[in-house]
């Protein structure tokens, strides 16, 4: 048995040592401190000048910034309001007749019983005459501030709308009937907030701030931001947010470093406020510049010269900087970027000089109070001994826990800490040896998921390319003069063709979901028109069994989602009763559970008179590559991805699937999914393209393709739309070619040897001229949205996925020649 080490007792060592460090720390403390505390107050005193004064500029900078992306996301929303104006007009003339009545000095304002903390007040100069189009849109202004403006009153003063003939709307919450201040001869066109932004004056049609000045209407000093309204070429008005000037003052000149003196001006050396001249600001209507107050304070104008030197006017914000101003003065500046101001603050060098005799007066106390420094250092030697090593050691655990396993405890104490640490450092190894192990486990199962999703992607790359064939050619064969039997015979092929296109495209989302890729394309579609899509689909396979298939449905019209997918979640439903049944009918019924604007909850219910299933079963059908049992799979076929896809779709959309089955007595599946009555607002709407009829002038289509039956086929669907085109193999050939001819668009496929389609399309947009942009398609099995972001990144303009659906192609040819053709206009 290995006996114990033994150890010097900490009290001992501190006791021997006592009387060294006593004298070598009283040396070395007062010498460091006398040589040093000048230079340490001057550090200090920098950095602390460009922190307070960068925390201050980038408080005040917030609330432009704020003010500015509100504005913008503001103004096109009321843009797009009044796009809308012929809808509902009538309606909206008696509203606005309701709200406003003529006061007896001719204008036109809210009523008295109108709460303006909770509505918008409005103004309507006595000159214009209330036409119903005038009506309707004013309405539709104070419509827009009721619903919109009110939720920016939480972060400025007021939101204020105005249209190109003088009417003016404003929101301002702690103020009543903002409208009955004013007065009927008001030129609301010929103020400042107007004239910044009016056609004449701001022809890049750029939100603007204002100087600042004192509105006649509330008697406060403000800033403005303004932003022009335009409606194609034609000038509707403004928007604009009133940021009241007195809290920023009273932050300026009350919030300040001791001894320090804050003040802002602007770019053209206007003084915007100043703890001297804030009454002089006032009087002179906010136009008091730095020239003016030269011979009372002559350092704001060489400020002011620094500011526009160092820091410039369209330089953007990079925090405060601090100069030497002049013998006696050090100045930190900051700029503020919205409206054009710098915040500054002077720190006169004394402030420097009385630290610095601070800090020495204690240096001479602190050898007075020698003697209790003595009697105290017993404690701060222990402090000491201890303290170092168990830094050491946190410092080592605090490593750990951020994950550096390597790292190692060193007391070097022989005593009780050194074993602790010897402790650490075998934990630390151990730990080391288990996260090397689960780091080989988790970079094992990673290569494994790559190589799955990759295998996945070639297969269905490989399989979608000859399937662009089969299917494009079936289609063309169809079309030719052929027997009965060979009709018949295509129309297999052609059937076998989708269904194996179905199973290449089940698999790719099984991919996508477990990888977490899956995004759902949203737009416009009908939904009897997706109703219609199931029938026929499924109407085959129940024909051929018997089976009547019962749709039912009360609810109509367009909706805003994943069309595709839902028909896909039917489909797959529909068609799983349709294979499961051999008797009875299959019905689908649609009904709305709840509607909450802009949404409504719509529940797809399918039930059939089938096998059923056991509630064994039911706990597993829902799980991918999964039936009932191995019978199924072979009595009924499938590839058990069907109902795995409905419940991830269902869930990728916000909705929930259920189950309620019997064995022998058939199932019920009952899908909930909201789906919006709307588009959002940032949706773009599909255009409609232009029919083949009406395009002129269209040069040839230029097809990069370099399998065979995929050139074959591209050239019959241009021909058939009536188009010339011309074939390039490979990346290189489209290059020469586009270098040596013209083409009004080019189709071009992704993977192809020499050079591919996305080194291509790069070098054909550096060989463009400038203000030309030839259309170029993507034409490729790939389907996925990182291959469309690629393409797009390469200089594509847009993607058709192989197979090829004949009208998708067509909408997307004569969509592109038409942008090529106007654009060439």
């Amino acid at each position: 048995m290995t006996k114990p080490k033994k150890f010097r007792k900490i009290s001992e060592k501190i006791t021997v040592t006592m009387a060294a460090w006593l004298f070598v720390f009283t040396l070395l403390a007062t010498w460091a401190s006398y040589l040093h505390v000048s230079s340490i107050v001057t550090a200090l005193m920098s950095d602390s000048l460009k922190e307070n004064i960068t925390l201050r500029a980038d408080r005040e900078d917030q609330l432009f910034e704020l003010a500015e992306r509100n504005q913008r996301a503001l103004a096109r929303e009321l843009v797009s309001h009044l796009e809308g104006a012929d809808k509902g007009g009538l309606s909206r003339v008696r509203e606005f007749d309701q709200i406003f009545r003529r006061s007896k000095d001719g204008a036109v304002r809210e009523r008295d019983e109108i709460d303006n903390t909770q509505h918008p007040s409005f103004f309507v100069p006595p000159s214009i005459k209330l036409t119903s189009d005038v009506k309707s849109q004013l309405m539709m202004m104070y419509e827009f501030m009721e619903r919109e403006c009110y939720v920016t009153l939480t972060s400025f003063s007021d939101c204020w709308v105005s249209d190109a003939r003088g009417s003016v709307g404003n929101f301002l919450i702690e103020e009543r009937s903002y409208a009955h201040q004013i007065p009927a001869d008001f030129k609301n066109l010929e103020q400042v907030w107007m004239t910044v932004i009016d056609p004449q004056h701001n022809p890049e049609r750029k939100s603007r701030w204002t100087p600042t000045y004192l509105d006649p209407n509330i008697d406060l000093w403000v800033v403005t931001l303004a932003t022009p309204l335009y409606l194609g070429d034609k000038f509707l008005g403004a928007i604009g947010n009133d940021i009241f000037l007195g809290q920023i003052v009273d932050r300026t000149v009350h919030l300040k470093m001791a001894g320090t003196k804050n003040f802002i001006f602007n770019s053209d050396g206007v003084l915007v406020a100043h703890p001297d001249f804030q009454d002089r600001i006032q009087k002179s209507l906010g136009r008091l510049s730095v020239g003016d107050v030269m011979s009372e304070d002559p350092t704001l104008k060489e400020a002011h010269e620094l500011a526009i030197r160092e820091m410039p006017r369209r330089a953007p914000f990079a925090g405060g900087r601090v100069f030497e101003l002049d013998a006696e003065n050090w100045i930190a500046i900051a700029k503020l970027d919205g409206p054009d101001w710098y915040m500054a603050t002077l720190y006169p060098k004394s402030l420097i000089t009385t630290a610095a005799l601070n800090a020495s007066r204690f240096i001479l106390i602190f050898f007075c109070v020698s003697l209790i420094l003595e009697v105290a250092l017993l404690m701060w030697l222990i402090s000491q001994r201890l303290e170092r090593p168990l830094s050491e050691l946190v410092k080592g655990v605090q490593k750990v826990s951020a994950g550096d396993l390597q790292a190692k405890v060193f007391a070097g104490t022989n005593d009780e800490l050194q074993l602790l640490s010897e402790a650490f450092n075998e934990m630390t190894y151990n730990l080391g040896i288990s996260r090397a192990e689960s780091q080989a486990a988790v970079v094992k199962a990673t290569e494994a998921a790559r190589v799955k999703s990759d295998f996945v992607s070639n297969i269905s790359h490989e399989m979608r390319t000859p399937l662009n064939g089969i299917l494009g050619m079936t289609h063309f064969l169809s079309e030719t003069n052929l027997s009965e039997e060979q009709k018949k015979y295509a129309s297999l092929i052609a059937e076998s063709g989708n269904n194996l296109l179905a199973i290449v495209n089940q698999v790719l989302d099984v991919a996508k979901i477990e990888a977490q890729k899956h995004e759902l394309n949203e737009a416009p579609f009908n939904l009897m028109s997706v109703l219609d899509d199931v029938r026929t689909v499924c109407g085959f396979a129940a024909k051929q069994k018997g089976l009547p298939l019962d749709f039912e449905s009360s609810i109509d019209g367009q909706f805003w989602g994943d069309g595709p997918r839902l028909r896909q979640i039917l489909a797959n439903l529909v068609g799983n009763a349709v294979k499961f049944s051999s008797v009875g009918s299959i019905s689908l019924r649609v009904t709305e559970l709840d509607s909450r604007a802009p949404f409504k909850r719509l529940r797809f219910e399918v039930r059939d008179q089938g096998v059923g299933m056991s509630e064994e079963v039911q706990s597993r059908l829902f799980k991918p590559f999964a039936q009932g049992d191995s019978s199924m799979s072979r009595s009924h076929g499938g590839t058990g991805l069907g109902l795995f896809l409905v419940k991830s779709f269902a869930e990728l959309m916000g909705g929930t699937v259920s189950l309620s089955s019997r064995l022998g007595e058939g199932s019920t599946f009952r899908v909930e999914i909201p789906l919006r009555t709307q588009p959002p607002a940032s949706a773009r709407l599909p255009k409609a393209p232009v029919p083949a009829a009406a395009l002129q002038n269209v040069k040839p289509i230029l097809i990069v393709e370099d399998n065979f039956v995929n050139i074959v086929l591209t050239e019959a669907l241009i021909k058939k739309l009536g188009f010339t085109s011309q074939v390039a193999k490979d990346g290189r050939e489209a290059v020469e070619a586009f270098a040596s001819g013209r083409f009004s668009m080019i189709l071009m496929d992704c993977q192809m040897p020499i050079m591919d389609g996305y080194e291509a399309t790069r070098e054909i947009r550096r060989l463009e001229t400038q203000g030309t942009r030839t259309p170029i398609v993507a034409l490729t099995a790939n389907t996925s949205s990182e291959d469309r972001e690629r393409c797009l990144e390469s200089g594509m303009d847009d993607m058709l996925s192989k197979p090829v659906k004949i009208a998708v192609f067509k909408e997307k040819i004569e969509y592109w020649l038409s942008r090529a053709e106007s654009s060439a206009a």
